[in-house]
C-alpha cells in the first residue's frame, strides 16, 4: 500500500490559509460582527450619551421578532417593570419610579397616541391579541441638580450631572409568551430651555420624571410605528 505526501510548500500554504479563516471568523465575532441576540437577562449596559431631548434615535437598541404580527395587537398591557443592580443608585427611589409612576406614564403614553386599549392589570384578559410590556431600570442616577442647573453655562459639568435613566425590556405575547420585540433605551437629561435652565432641574425628582415621560413617550411612539399607525 502507497500513501501520496502533499509538497512541502503546498501544505504550509493550506496551513496558513486555514489559520487565516480561523482568524477571521474569530475577530468577526469579537468586533461584533455575529447577529444581535435578543435581551434575554436584562441588565445590559448602553454606552450611548442622549444628551439632549430629541429622539437621535427615537430608542436606543430594538430587536423585533421577524415572526411578529404586530398589526394585529390593539390591546396593551403595561406589566412589572423591576429594578436591576448594576448601574442603580438607590435602589428604594428607583423601586417606587419603575413600580408606580413609569407604569403608569408609559400607559398615558400609549393611550395618548391613540393607538391601543390599555391596562395595568396584570390579570387582564381579552378575545383579541394583547401585548404587554414589562422590563427593569437598569440604570438610574439622579445627577446633580446645582449642577444641571449651572451646565448650561459651564458645560463641562453637563455629562456629570445630567439625570441617566437607562430602561430594558419586552414587548410579548399575553397568551403564547412569544416575545415579539426587545428594547432598551438610556437617555441622560439636563432640564435645560433655549432661554436658559429651569429652576426646576435643581429637583431630582422632577428631572427624573421628567427623563422617565420622555423614554414611555418614546416607546409608546415606537410601538404605534411598529404596527404602521404613525410616524417617528
Amino acid at each position: 500500500m502507497s500513501t501520496t505526501m502533499l509538497p512541502r510548500e503546498f501544505s504550509l500554504k493550506l496551513n496558513k490559509l486555514i489559520f487565516l479563516i480561523l482568524c477571521c471568523f474569530l475577530g468577526g465575532y469579537l468586533l461584533g460582527c455575529s447577529p444581535p441576540k435578543a435581551i434575554e437577562t436584562f441588565e445590559y449596559h448602553l454606552n450611548y450619551d442622549r444628551m439632549s431631548e430629541e429622539y437621535d434615535p427615537p430608542v436606543s437598541l430594538v430587536k423585533i421578532n421577524p415572526e411578529a404580527h404586530l398589526r394585529m395587537y390593539k390591546n396593551v398591557v403595561v406589566g412589572k417593570f423591576e429594578v436591576g443592580e448594576g448601574w442603580v443608585k438607590d435602589t428604594e427611589k428607583a423601586s417606587h419610579l419603575a413600580g408606580t409612576y413609569f407604569r403608569q406614564v408609559l400607559a398615558r403614553e400609549l393611550l395618548e397616541s391613540g393607538s391601543f386599549y390599555v391596562s395595568l392589570d396584570p390579570e387582564f384578559t381579552a378575545e383579541t391579541p394583547t401585548a404587554v410590556f414589562e422590563g427593569k431600570l437598569t440604570v438610574f442616577d439622579p445627577g446633580s441638580g446645582s449642577g444641571r442647573f449651572l451646565s448650561y453655562v459651564f458645560f463641562f459639568l453637563q455629562s456629570v450631572s445630567a439625570v441617566d435613566l437607562q430602561v430594558e425590556g419586552r414587548i410579548r405575547d399575553a397568551r403564547t409568551e412569544e416575545v415579539l420585540v426587545d428594547f432598551a433605551d438610556r437617555r441622560k437629561f439636563l432640564g435645560h430651555t433655549p432661554w436658559g435652565p429651569t429652576p426646576n432641574t435643581l429637583n431630582d425628582d422632577w428631572a427624573m420624571k421628567q427623563t422617565c415621560i420622555l423614554t414611555a413617550r418614546a416607546l409608546a411612539n415606537l410601538l404605534a410605528y411598529l404596527r404602521g399607525e404613525q410616524e417617528i
